[in-house]
């Protein structure tokens, strides 16, 4: 259930995001680059923020969330558990998801597809060995999670920085 509020903010970061891209895109195509690196940032950083500011509000509050959908102890426990081990880095699945809808305003989907590849093999790789390597459990399992959600925004922080200005100079005219 904890992992529920991720499809929730999906769709919120999607909202901000399409105006995002199609507004990156047009002043990059404009070559009005400063102002595109302005909405670029300004852009990542509210769905960052509003994502990260949900993360805290369940992380120190989970029953907030969870008593929608359970009253059963062991389901609150580990929703809860979740919630606060991920919560926080609902921030960084904010940043990535905002600097996704960049990726496209630039042309640079594939990254922002290979970062989520990396994120979901994080995930499930250190989770896999957090519970059988070290015996960390299920909270170690959370962890990876966490990890995943950090490793995809600073790769996308990395693509997204990584966009060179053309050189107008070099610009063919047609």
């Amino acid at each position: 259930m904890g992992a529920r509020l991720e499809y929730v903010l999906q769709p919120v970061a999607f909202g901000f995001g399409t105006a995002i891209a199609a507004m990156v895109g047009t002043n990059w195509g404009g070559r009005q680059y400063r102002r595109a690196r302005k909405i670029v940032w300004t852009g990542a950083t509210t769905i960052a923020a509003l994502c990260g500011t949900i993360g805290l509000i369940v992380a120190f509050h989970p029953g907030l969330w969870m008593g929608l959908f359970s009253d059963d102890p062991d389901v609150t426990r580990l929703g809860a558990l979740y919630l606060r081990i991920v919560g926080p880095a609902y921030l960084c699945f904010g940043l990535g998801l905002g600097l996704f809808f960049v990726t496209q305003g630039v042309g640079r989907a594939v990254a922002a597809m290979n970062a989520n590849a990396v994120r979901m093999l994080v995930s499930a790789a250190g989770g896999l060995v957090a519970i059988y390597w070290f015996d960390l459990g299920v909270a170690g399992f959370f962890t990876a999670v966490a990890a995943g959600f950090c490793l995809y925004a600073a790769m996308l922080v990395y693509a997204v920085s990584a966009v060179k200005t053309p050189n107008p100079a070099l610009a063919t005219t047609s």
